[in-house]
């Protein structure tokens, strides 16, 4: 019987002309070769790649993950790729694609002979100097619609230079910059793209260090926005910037999926979020996890609970609500009949709560009774040299 894709592991240079080869067979739709430390591709793998890949490919996906092609194996293999004219799915991710790399893909893709839909480079070093390749591609592509540029080191400057490309793109509908620098400045510039883009769909920004400030003025853009149903902003020390998502959350149309973990989020930020969602009809997920939660602020999530009827998912796990706050949660339920799930998980209620009091809700409450970690504060505004924290 004829198969349709063909997964190789550890694929040696010396091997990589025999499956270069079988790109000519017209049944194959995928290529997935997953490289390891112990064996890689490498840039000479991907020459002999490219010199044995036949014209007329069907190939719809390619997969090179942990290849270690370089910029000088991606460049080769991107001159072949100018004839897949099926290829929907292209992922390098771990390849240590830098600013020339990346200016190969763009001229693959930018003229929209070669169909691609989705994009993955995550785990590479695009930087700062190769993120105008970026901002380029978007500019001019008109067929991506899920770009994941993941953990590559691209700071301000770089997610400015992204953002003017977004800012006039139609197409792209998932973009995850999780893992890298946009701080305060790329965060406005961001703001402004997503104020003009009405197609985007989903923006990752976790572990960004928006702070503060960056995620203010993200909030303006988002306000204005008319498009966006996921956003997530985990990791990012926003603090009371939340207060002006808070806002945004009252006005914008469609948002669905709103993650905030890990932010140094207090009680008095999360009441202004409750307010917020208590007339809200979108949000279906909203994410309060790993902060500063305590039974202070469970009144109002209990208020909230009792008027809102979109919400499906609430998560608080790894906060520090305590019998108390959880009890004020559960009972709201009772009035609520459309959360489907809540986390309380990793908080600080008693054993004889969780196992008696919880019990006849277990179907929708996660819960325990482990002691939340000790959470240290982080200063409100990081330095714009600052790393990112990979989580």
């Amino acid at each position: 019987p004829r198969v349709a894709g063909l997964k190789v592991r550890n694929l040696s240079a010396e091997e990589a002309g025999t499956v270069g080869r079988a790109t000519s067979t017209p049944w194959l739709r995928y290529l997935v070769l997953e490289g390891a430390s112990s064996s890689q591709l490498g840039v000479a793998g991907a020459q002999a790649l490219a010199l044995a890949v036949q014209p007329g490919m069907q190939l719809e996906r390619l997969d090179c993950p942990r290849c270690y092609m370089l910029d000088e194996g991606v460049a080769v293999l991107a001159s072949v790729l100018a004839g897949a004219k099926q290829l929907r799915e292209l992922a390098l991710a771990s390849n240590t694609v830098r600013q020339e790399g990346m200016a190969a893909l763009r001229e693959l893709l930018e003229p929209g002979t070669v169909p691609l839909e989705s994009l993955d480079m995550r785990y590479n070093e695009i930087g700062a100097v190769g993120a105008p390749e970026v901002g380029k591609l978007l500019l001019l592509n008109k067929t991506i619609t899920n770009l994941d540029l993941r953990f590559n080191g691209i700071d301000n400057h770089g997610i400015i230079a992204l953002a003017e490309g977004l800012a006039e793109n139609a197409s792209l509908l998932h973009l995850n910059l999780t893992g890298n620098l946009c701080q305060i400045a790329g965060a406005e510039r961001l703001g402004e793209a997503i104020a003009k883009n009405c197609t985007l769909r989903t923006l990752e920004l976790d572990s960004n260090r928006l702070t503060l400030k960056g995620v203010v003025a993200l909030s303006q853009g988002l306000m204005k926005n008319q498009g966006i149903r996921k956003l997530t902003l985990g990791g990012n020390a926003v603090k009371a910037g939340a207060k002006k998502l808070a806002s945004a959350l009252q006005v914008h149309p469609v948002l669905e999926w709103l993650e905030l973990g890990a932010n140094n989020l207090e009680d008095e930020v999360v009441d202004e979020i409750c307010w917020a969602l208590a007339a809200n009809s979108t949000l279906t997920h909203l994410d309060l996890s790993r902060n500063d939660l305590t039974d202070e602020s469970c009144e109002e999530l209990a208020e909230m609970l009792r008027a809102n009827s979109a919400l499906l998912s609430l998560d608080l796990a790894t906060c520090r609500i305590g019998d108390e706050g959880a009890a004020q949660v559960a009972e709201a339920l009772e009035a609520n009949s459309t959360l489907r799930q809540l986390d309380l998980t990793q908080n600080v209620m008693s054993p004889v709560f969780v196992t008696k009091q919880l019990a006849r809700l277990k179907s929708r409450v996660r819960a325990s009774f482990q002691r939340a970690p000790v959470m240290e504060d982080e200063d409100e505004d990081e330095e714009e040299g600052s790393q990112p924290q990979q989580s």
